[in-house]
């Protein structure tokens, strides 16, 4: 019988037939059938390295924080130079795929897709060819979430584009979801006109000036009929943007200190979810619809359906940072699947879900000595129970205090306008009978409505009030399914120590694939 190997798919530009190619190697040399896609193709032996490739939710032993793209390399041999082409084609950004299978079998239909990724360069030498690989997560990660920037091309009074020394080559505000208190740019000095995103917003629901609310005017079908329209003053006039233009008001009266709005996008509540903005992001820099898996989608709003919302102002954030901030606001996640296509999900307790697969003592391979390792969580208070849980939401986008507040706004809401964040707590003190150092756990969240707030505080500090481990096995890839792979997924470990001897189940944080050795590292949260 023939061995399973592993073999790739990568595309490249080829300069001299000016045209994209596709280059297949493996780790022993076959060629596909005329079935198999594609057909009648030769996988030349030439895969040295398959390479190691890692993957987390968030980062090693940590459970929340900034994601964190996998990476790896995979090396081909090339003493006989018959590669050394390649060191002038362009690869750069173009589609990897990785795959792991048994020569004969029905290609790829029969055969394991391990990762779809990119490559981010090559290192071409005279023994060997290294191809530099990352997961689409790294496409997205740094990306800058708004590359429509403003012209400064203002001929006053007339434009919207600013002027050259002031908003020019800043990126256009965006807004998703329901903000407060944002202070868009002011795009048309002449006219009063600021604009509160490049997109349609379904409404205007506010506008301050030094904190105090203006009296709204009339809204116009299109950005001409309100840049020519004559705004009462005292007043302010709006369009909630159309045709391309986006969202913008105009004030009646000059300012006299800071101005800011409150807004809302989204056709209905159900559009301003966490799951739901997360979705958008991603189509907003780029990615396809059917890249991005549909039922985590839903799986996400069944679990939390609050309204949150987020506003990108004239200053650059990258769309990861978006991504972690919006889907962190109810404890989730985002990530590649082997497949290439995005996947959200929201830490849960395992003991709670379906296990893809069952791991016993007989299938895990030694490491250290110790085919379990027990290791502390990194960051959190060293991973202690947290006996309370703070969440800070409906984020204050200007914080005004002193001067920027008149004084004819009410103590009330000069004291929110004080803080950037309000907040909830959600406090369990029976966990410090036993845990004396159980932690205090700050949670930042851009969830708007207060009942929602303190469901969440409520949901993480049950979460976290109990004791929690992170283990570390290594399991033979053979012995080991493609979900039980996959970071987000549940599995038990059955072995007789510890707890552990009725089966435990544990969520898959982290993945290790080792792939020279047939070896898979699984980091295990529960």
């Amino acid at each position: 019988m023939s061995r399973q190997v592993y073999a790739i798919e990568v595309k490249a530009y080829d300069p001299d037939a000016a045209a994209e190619i596709t280059l297949t190697y493996a780790e022993d040399g076959f060629a596909t059938k005329s079935g198999d896609t594609p057909a009648n193709r030769h996988f030349a032996p030439r895969i040295m390295e398959a390479g190691n490739f890692s993957q987390f939710l968030v980062d090693a032993l940590v459970t929340s924080g900034r994601s964190r793209a996998g990476y790896g390399e995979i090396v081909l041999a090339n003493l006989d130079g018959e590669l050394d082409a390649l060191a002038g084609y362009g690869f750069d950004g173009r589609e990897l795929v990785v795959r792991y299978g048994r020569i004969g079998d029905a290609y790829p239909a029969a055969w394991d897709t391990v990762m779809t990724g990119t490559i981010s360069q090559i290192e071409a030498t005279l023994a060997e060819v290294r191809l530099l690989i990352r997961d689409r997560q790294a496409e997205v990660r740094d990306l800058p979430y708004q590359p429509t920037k403003y012209a400064g091309s203002n001929s006053l009074p007339n434009g919207v584009e600013g002027v050259e020394d002031d908003l020019q080559g800043k990126p256009k505000p965006r807004l998703r979801g329901q903000v407060n208190n944002i202070s868009p740019p002011a795009v048309n000095t002449s006219k009063f006109t600021y604009q509160v995103s490049d997109k349609v917003i379904s409404s205007l629901d506010a506008v301050y000036v030094g904190g105090l609310a203006v009296p709204s005017g009339s809204g116009h079908a299109s950005l001409a009929a309100l840049q020519a329209a004559a705004v009462t003053a005292g007043t302010y006039d709006w369009y909630l943007g159309g045709g391309g233009d986006g969202a913008f008001f105009r004030l009646g009266t000059a300012p006299d200190n800071v101005v800011t709005c409150d807004a809302t996008e989204g056709a209905s509540a159900s559009n301003r979810t966490a799951a739901q903005i997360a979705k958008q992001i991603l189509l907003d820099v780029g990615i396809d619809a059917g890249d991005i898996d549909s039922a985590s989608v839903t799986a996400l709003d069944t679990a939390n359906n609050a309204v949150i919302g987020v506003w990108t102002g004239s200053e650059e954030q990258s769309a990861g940072s978006l991504l972690d901030a919006v889907l962190g606001s109810v404890g989730g996640y985002w990530n590649i699947d082997a497949t290439g296509n995005f996947y959200f999900g929201r830490l849960e307790d395992p003991a709670s879900g379906t296990a893809v697969q069952t791991i016993k003592s007989y299938q895990l391979i030694s490491s250290s000595g110790q085919a379990v390792e027990r290791l502390r969580g990194r960051g959190e208070n060293d991973g202690l129970p947290a006996w309370r849980v703070v969440l800070n939401y409906r984020k204050n986008y200007t914080v005004q205090r002193g001067g920027d507040v008149v004084a004819a706004v009410a103590q009330a809401r000069r004291a929110l306008l004080a803080e950037e964040w309000r907040n909830v707590t959600y406090d369990d003190a029976s966990v410090k009978t036993t845990h004396l150092l159980a932690s205090e756990r700050q949670v930042y969240s851009l969830i708007v409505d207060v009942s929602d707030a303190s469901d969440e505080a409520e949901r993480q500090q049950v979460l976290h009030g109990v004791k929690r481990e992170f283990l570390r096995i290594q399991v033979p890839t053979s012995q080991l399914s493609a979900l039980a792979r996959k970071p987000g997924s549940i599995v038990e470990l059955e072995m007789p120590r510890f707890d552990w001897s009725s089966g435990k189940k544990y969520v898959v944080t982290g993945v290790t694939d080792v792939r020279s050795a047939r070896l898979v590292t699984l980091e295990l949260w529960g």
